[in-house]
């Protein structure tokens, strides 16, 4: 299994924790209401590749996904550089690629497609839709990763792990070629919380999970 410990810490900046954070769950207030409200995004996956996608607030998840015409990457409007479909084999092959040039030095190359149980391109693709990692790891965002692998919420040292396959294997990787939003800023960030209750909650990926 993957050792976090035995990979070797390379010269890349990891992002400072900014003061503003997204919000925890607001809880409603009355007797009537005892269920909480949890902010989280909507999630859709594209019919053709697989990849998942982050819907704004604004946007009628129905008008972009029916049983008729189901979600595809090529209706992201709201974030045009990621409006295009990313294979797994697509992914890989680019990692590869990159790691074979003077920037991708800096990135370990992993044998296939997984580290431990993390699907490297599942675990990227995410983390792009949601701003890139300086907007996951300074918004104490890993949690919303967690989120789509339950069972794995309560494994000790995943978060750690997360953060470091990361660090060493996509880091340099994104630096170089992500164009999407960044959702820097705090009404930025916004966007990407709904309202939802816990019933309500989107089915998870069986990939990857982790704890705060």
């Amino acid at each position: 299994s993957w050792d976090p410990v035995r990979v070797p810490q390379l010269a890349l900046v990891r992002p400072t924790l900014p003061t503003a954070v997204a919000p925890l769950p607001i809880y409603r207030s009355g007797p009537r209401s005892p269920s909480p409200l949890i902010r989280r995004p909507q999630w859709l996956r594209c019919a053709v590749c697989q990849q998942e996608s982050t819907v704004e607030v604004g946007v009628e998840v129905r008008s972009v996904d029916s049983p008729t015409h189901p979600w595809e990457c090529s209706k992201n409007s709201w974030n045009p550089a990621l409006a295009s479909c990313y294979p797994r084999k697509e992914f890989l092959g680019q990692l590869e690629a990159f790691a074979k040039t003077p920037q991708g030095q800096q990135c370990r190359w992993p044998e296939g497609h997984l580290v431990g149980a993390v699907d490297l391109w599942w675990l990227y693709c995410h983390v792009i839709h949601l701003g890139g990692w300086a907007t996951v790891y300074g918004n104490l965002w890993l949690r919303e990763l967690c989120a789509r692998q339950p069972e794995l919420e309560g494994i000790s040292g995943v978060a750690q792990q997360l953060r470091d396959i990361y660090d060493n294997f996509l880091l340099a990787f994104e630096q170089a070629h992500f164009k999407g939003k960044r959702y820097a800023e705090p009404e930025q960030r916004e966007l990407l919380f709904r309202f939802d209750t816990p019933t309500g909650c989107p089915p998870v990926c069986p990939v990857v999970g982790c704890s705060d």
